[in-house]
């Protein structure tokens, strides 16, 4: 690890001096690249599957420590943008983090003192940074449509929540396509029906608008992308190729990692956050078995695992001490949560494009899961509990077969297919 992070800081610093930098700022930028390198493998983290998370992780320690954050956060954000440009990285974190904040709404100074208020209350019920950021965000946009409209947030009527509602529903993109999907407008309403639950129960308002107006439909449906059989296999192989094909260590390592994973979740059905959080004593080789865990409903239950991805896990736990990771180990086996998350999708995608599949994630595999296993005929309600689903409904999403299954399944199950017309 240390060799390649000598390699990395060297070259930025050979391309700062070929940008015509003074050699003390060339100096202090490796330096600052190389603490943050540094700071990732004490994490047991890597560069290539770093984000917000980790950045922000960061500067926290720092802030904490008394460092002036600012200087720290422009010396990162210039060494991302270097890593970047020089091919490294294919997403550089900055520039997400840099347009959200370009986006944020300016609102009036009572409603910026309650939503500061709001947010505050919800990280102390739990709230991770992803809820926290979503709640502002759709906010801030709540409290500018009230701003046009010349109405309060303490004096909303139910007329003011369906008007929102239908703002929602009716907003267009400049290509005239629908802005937000019907699960988007869910997601808003609730968001802001439960600000006016906080507020109801601080006795601010008098009811609760939101949780009375209409909701919004949504259908329960299989994503755009889903592979047959033997897309699955072509790209699960496609994956296994990279391993040798990558263009240096640093990226065979990660196809390793991401081919592992890819198939542990379609042997399981696993959801990507289970997978990223399994630890060494998540795993019983003897009964072939996974302890997932999911993060959004705190619930467990068990994954099981085919021989082939059985033995590939066992030669990626033997092997990943020295191969994937510093001294400083994770406790989690793929090292990294949301940051391995994100690498895996960016990764798969980037195979099923070559491979001409389309565009691919995480939860794509899930699906493939349940919809092969009942195509198979294995009976719905096993793949109910493979899957973990609360509801058979959830399950039943995998019966809309595709148009092109018809006509097999009409001739394979007619009583009158195995006739022919009399010539």
């Amino acid at each position: 690890m240390k060799k390649e992070r000598n390699k990395m800081t060297d070259n930025y610093g050979k391309h700062l001096r070929e940008k015509g930098n003074a050699e003390d700022t060339v100096k202090k930028r490796m330096s600052q690249a190389e603490k943050y390198l540094k700071w990732l493998e004490g994490k047991g983290l890597e560069i290539y599957t770093s984000g917000e998370k980790e950045i922000g992780g960061y500067l926290d320690e720092l802030k904490y420590n008394g460092v002036t954050v600012k200087f720290k956060r422009y010396m990162v954000k210039y060494f991302y943008g270097y890593l970047k440009d020089s091919g490294v990285i294919e997403v550089d974190p900055f520039e997400k983090m840099d347009r959200r904040e370009r986006k944020k709404k300016e609102i009036g100074e009572e409603e910026e003192r309650e939503l500061e208020r709001y947010l505050s209350h919800l990280k102390k019920q739990g709230a991770g940074k992803e809820e926290l950021n979503h709640a502002e965000y759709v906010l801030r946009e709540y409290f500018g449509m009230l701003e046009e409209s010349g109405a309060g947030y303490l004096e909303v009527k139910l007329s003011t929540a369906d008007n929102y509602r239908m703002g929602l529903c009716t907003m267009r993109k400049e290509s005239g396509e629908v802005k937000y999907s019907a699960s988007t407008i869910r997601g808003r309403m609730k968001s802001v029906e439960k600000f006016y639950g906080y507020l109801l129960k601080r006795g601010k308002v008098i009811r609760n608008v939101f949780k009375e107006t209409g909701r919004v439909k949504t259908v329960n449906a299989l994503p755009r992308n889903i592979l047959d059989e033997d897309a699955m296999m072509k790209l699960l192989e496609g994956l296994k190729r990279k391993i040798k094909d990558g263009k240096d260590i640093c990226e065979r390592r990660m196809y390793y990692r991401v081919h592992v994973m890819a198939e542990l979740m379609y042997s399981s059905g696993a959801r990507i956050n289970e997978v990223v959080k399994l630890r060494e004593e998540d795993i019983d080789f003897d009964r072939g078995t996974l302890k997932l865990k999911d993060d959004k409903t705190g619930k467990s239950r068990t994954g099981f695992l085919n021989g082939y991805a059985k033995e590939l896990l066992r030669k990626y736990m033997r092997e990943r001490g020295y191969m994937m990771v510093s001294k400083s180990r994770s406790e989690w086996i793929f090292f990294g949560e949301a940051a391995a998350s994100k690498a895996f999708n960016r990764f798969v995608r980037k195979v099923s494009e070559e491979l001409g599949l389309g565009g691919f994630t995480s939860h794509n595999m899930r699906h493939g899961f349940g919809y092969h296993m009942l195509r198979a005929g294995c009976d719905i309600r096993y793949i109910q509990e493979f899957l973990g689903h609360g509801r058979l409904g959830t399950t039943q999403i995998y019966t809309k077969v595709e148009k092109t299954d018809l006509r097999g399944v009409l001739d394979k199950y007619h009583p009158r297919s195995a006739m022919r017309e009399e010539k």
